[in-house]
């Protein structure tokens, strides 16, 4: 299906979910933008790698168990003494490691 074909809904009759739909609206367009000009300008708008408190907060998860995944082997760099994520790095070795645990 092209994007042409698309037809946008039918108006609400309720404006409350107007005003929810055309707010997600925005949103969506304004997050497609930014991600084509990051993709235009070569300039990621996120880090490139986390620090464990970004990393906390990405995976919802406490200190304590980050470095307990670490001890388990979570993929990380260090600069310095200060440990730093690839967030797609820990993704997939969270989803590696969650596959072996449902296997065996």
């Amino acid at each position: 299906m092209k994007a042409r074909d698309l037809k946008p809904p039918a108006p609400a009759a309720d404006p409350i979910a107007a005003a929810l739909r055309a707010t997600l609206g925005e949103l969506v367009r304004d997050a497609v933008h930014e991600a084509f000009a990051e993709l235009r300008d070569g300039e990621p708008s996120r880090p490139a790698v986390l620090t464990s408190d970004q990393l906390c907060a990405a995976l919802q998860t406490s200190r304590p168990t980050l470095y307990r995944l670490r001890a388990e082997g979570l993929p990380c760099v260090l600069v310095g003494d200060s440990p730093r994520y690839d967030l797609a790095a820990v993704l997939s070795w969270l989803h590696t490691r969650s596959e072996a645990r449902r296997a065996g």
